[in-house]
Order: structure tokens, then C-alpha cells, then sequence
């Protein structure tokens, strides 16, 4: 909540764009890379399909670092 200012619930991979830069890091997983996922845009009342690989790199042009790892 203090770095994203969101609440329990609203906590998203988009939401790493709110912290400071290098603050946050996302951890991703590496059997996902390529795959479409669902996340929610900052609330939980919808959903957004993004290819992975687009994501991290949507977090890396801000200042996210990204680590993929096999879960």
C-alpha cells in the first residue's frame, strides 16, 4: 500500500508503474513468457489481456525491473 498506494485486492503487475522507480521489482513466470494473461487495471473490476513479454517490457521502459523465473 505505501509503495503502490493500492489496497489488498486491487495489487496488480500494472500497479509496479505507480512505486518509485526501482523500488519495486516484479517477479514473473518463465513458463508464461509469450502466454496472454488477465490483469486487473489498478481495480479488480475488470480484467486486461496483455502478452507477457509486452508487459515486462511495458515495466522495464519505466524503471521496473523484471526477473523471469521458473515457479
Amino acid at each position: 500500500e505505501r509503495l503502490l498506494g493500492l489496497l489488498p485486492g486491487q495489487v496488480t503487475p500494472l500497479g509496479a508503474l505507480r512505486a518509485p522507480a526501482g523500488t519495486v521489482t516484479v517477479v514473473l513466470d518463465a513458463s508464461l513468457r509469450g502466454r496472454t494473461v488477465g490483469v486487473h487495471p489498478l481495480e479488480n473490476t475488470a480484467t486486461m489481456f496483455l502478452n507477457l513479454d509486452d508487459l515486462a517490457a511495458l515495466l522495464g521502459d519505466h524503471g521496473v525491473p523484471v526477473i523471469w523465473c521458473p515457479l
